[in-house]
């Protein structure tokens, strides 16, 4: 019998750009899923208290399972703890339903922008 060639893990990759106005962008390209939600939390967490707004660019993220969505939110209450704003925006369609679905939309101001 064949070896099951194991399930590869997903990936998320985090750029981070500033605009012309000096908000902080994250550019998020992969999934955010129990494997890589912590890295989302990680870099929301380590900007926020420089900043009054981080946006998270999810145009490239068609996929969130259910500890990325608690991940996300728990990054929202800590920049939120630190006085700073994280705003999803250029939600990709996907999540932007998962958003929908779980009332959290409203959550992330500027979502789906």
């Amino acid at each position: 019998m064949a070896a099951k060639s194991p399930i590869p893990k997903h990936t998320l990759t985090i750029e981070r750009g500033v605009s012309s106005g000096g908000t902080v962008t994250l550019v998020c390209r992969g999934h955010i899923v129990i494997d890589t939600a912590e890295g989302f939390k990680a870099e929301v967490k380590s900007l926020a208290p420089q900043h009054k707004v981080i946006e998270a660019d999810l145009s490239n993220v068609p996929y969130v399972d259910s500890s990325g969505l608690g991940t996300v939110l728990g990054a929202y209450m800590s920049a939120k703890s630190a006085g700073c704003d994280l705003k999803l925006v250029k939600v990709h369609p996907n999540v932007r339903d998962l958003l929908n679905v779980t009332r959290l939309a409203s959550v992330f101001e500027g979502q789906g922008q």
